[in-house]
């Protein structure tokens, strides 16, 4: 099934998952392929006495969700996982209380909720991050983790040609990023600052994605014309 959305309100998809959580105005547009199959025998049968499976867990064990979300008119700064991450970067409360626009990668798959390739922009500053929502149907006890980076300057201004060197640019850019990990539940996030060099791969390879690199086949000529030179008389 596929399925096409606009202007979805933001704060009511927050407050289904957490109702306890903080206003989180905005909206959503989007496109979501969902695949649904049913489930034949298990392998294993439950023992006796054992309750059933709840629908929430059935349904979401037996879907694959996948798409590409944009977000608009979205203030995510009281949301804590971002509130830190910005008090971090020294960014201010105007950030908190403005609106931003942004876009991510949903995945649902096995139950669990993966927010890949989030990048949030609000009034001078970039958010980018990589969540991971466990066992869904528990929400608002699911368990949550992840990381983020943030910066004052958008990092798509980065522009190093031929700069492959994970270390040196993760050291240059140092200065002007911030980065936290993120643990605990959605209702009761726990997030926490950590070094660059401390990012998943993931969020790394996000981030390096950034810059060009040389092309193989062009080193691979280089190699080859030496190699010429050398065997010329």
């Amino acid at each position: 099934m596929l399925v096409d959305f606009q202007g979805l309100d933001l704060n009511q998809v927050v407050h289904a998952a957490h109702p306890q959580s903080a206003d989180t105005p905005g909206r959503l547009d989007g496109s979501l392929t969902i695949v649904g199959a049913t489930r034949g025998p298990r392998i294993h049968p439950r023992p006796p006495g054992t309750p059933p499976t709840p629908f929430g867990e059935k349904l979401a064990t037996a879907l694959v969700v996948h798409g590409p979300v944009k977000l608009s008119q979205a203030r995510l700064g009281a949301l804590p996982v971002f509130s830190f991450l910005y008090d971090v970067m020294s960014a201010g409360q105007d950030v908190k209380a403005s609106n931003g626009v942004g876009r991510v990668n949903v995945r649902l798959e096995n139950g669990n909720l993966e927010l890949n390739n989030l990048r949030y922009f609000n009034r001078g500053t970039e958010v980018r991050g990589m969540f991971t929502i466990e066992q869904v149907w528990n929400l608002p006890d699911s368990r949550l983790r992840g990381s983020a980076i943030g910066s004052l300057r958008p990092l798509s201004s980065v522009t190093l040609p031929f700069f492959a060197e994970a270390d040196r640019l993760i050291a240059l850019l140092s200065s002007d990023l911030a980065s936290i990990g993120v643990e605990g539940t959605v209702k009761d996030p726990k997030p926490y600052q950590i070094g660059l060099r401390d990012l998943g791969t993931g969020l790394r390879t996000l981030l390096l994605g950034e810059v060009p690199q040389q092309r193989p086949e062009t080193r691979a000529g280089q190699k080859s014309g030496a190699t010429r030179m050398e065997q010329s008389p």
